[in-house]
């Protein structure tokens, strides 16, 4: 699950790439061919874990 909408940016010819920032505070990235019938990746973590001091 996700804190808000995620936010979109082209990132080379014909790639989109999505972020979002998840319920655990971590920032979640997932890329796509800009094109009508493309999937995109599952989301992955960027970073370390959050993690308690």
């Amino acid at each position: 699950m996700f804190v808000g909408a995620p936010s979109s940016t082209m990132t080379g010819k014909s790639m989109v790439s999505l972020a979002v920032v998840g319920l655990d505070a971590r920032l979640y990235v997932t890329s796509s061919a800009d094109a009508p019938d493309a999937r995109l990746a599952p989301w992955q973590p960027v970073g370390p874990r959050n993690t308690a001091p």
